[in-house]
């Protein structure tokens, strides 16, 4: 295992909703990230670029300590969703990955610090030629998923770069979300399968990949791509398949028994640079966090 992987799968203990006090709520609503002052960026004085990372580390510090929270309650007092195919009612019109729960200015923060402090480590923006992987060049086919449904999915292909210097988020969630994938609101589908595969390089990334059902994580076999959690990095795993909807008292995307048919291989997942701010505990954000492990596969990370 790669030194560099702090790879831990958060298994779910399930509680009884009675062992959880029912006035406690632990999402980002109650816990302040919504309540920070609104749009901090957009009152920065662009006079230099020290001012404006200086008001943006605030930003993103201010949100971390206030995530670090929510992580440390989500680890000591996990829940369950009701055990039915679909959300409960008072879910549902909630969409959208995990950084829309965020304000726009702690998104912007997220992005504005991650690169500064790639580039002042100087991470190389450009990568020598790398030895290819078969599965790029192999011709690929479809399923029944809808005209134009991709199963193959290259990241480069939906934005990300690659270089540990830009954010790739976005990029690689909308790899892995495009085409009305199973996400919230769904419970379980195999119909619209996803391999998302990721050519050598390094993605650095500021909040969770999240992992859709039936979707497999390839890399370059040849030479692993590295996914990277920024210095600005906000959430309870890199890669996740365990989604908390905003407002919605615990509530998650997929019931938590139902984790099935998910792959992650031959990455090399970076946690190094996420800082520890949970309040001094000995819990950090996970590389990998799935609530729960049937029929899916780890291999080469």
């Amino acid at each position: 295992m790669n030194k560099l992987c702090f790879l831990f799968v958060f298994l779910l203990t399930v509680l009884p909703i009675s062992e959880v006090t029912a006035n406690r709520r632990y999402d980002s609503k109650s816990l302040g990230i919504r309540g920070m002052s609104p749009d901090p960026l957009d009152t920065i004085v662009p006079r230099d670029e020290e001012t404006e990372i200086d008001a943006a580390l605030k930003v993103v510090q201010d949100a971390q300590i206030k995530q670090g929270k929510i992580n440390v309650n989500r680890y000591k007092h996990p829940l369950r969703n009701h055990q039915t195919l679909r959300p409960d009612k008072r879910v549902q019109g909630s969409h959208g990955n995990f950084t829309d729960s965020l304000p726009k200015s702690v998104n912007q923060a997220l992005e504005y610090v991650a690169k500064h402090h790639a580039k002042s480590k100087g991470l190389p923006k450009k990568h020598a030629k790398r030895t290819s992987f078969w599965m790029e060049s192999m011709t690929h086919g479809s399923v029944p998923g809808g005209v134009g449904y991709a199963v193959w999915r290259n990241v480069k292909t939906y934005g990300a770069v690659g270089d540990g210097v830009a954010d790739d988020t976005a990029a690689i969630n909308r790899a892995m979300s495009t085409g009305g994938r199973c996400g919230q609101n769904c419970g379980s589908s195999t119909r619209f399968p996803a391999l998302v595969y990721f050519p050598s390089g390094t993605y650095l990334i500021s909040s969770p990949i999240i992992q859709y059902y039936n979707t497999q994580i390839v890399g370059n076999a040849a030479d692993r791509p590295t996914i990277k959690g920024s210095s600005s990095f906000i959430g309870l795993g890199l890669i996740s398949s365990d989604v908390y909807i905003p407002g919605a008292s615990g509530a998650e995307w997929y019931i938590n028994q139902n984790n099935f048919l998910r792959q992650i291989r031959n990455v090399i997942i970076d946690t190094t640079s996420i800082p520890n701010v949970m309040q001094g505990q000995d819990i950090a954000p996970a590389a990998i966090h799935w609530q729960v492990a049937q029929v899916v596969m780890k291999a080469e990370i």
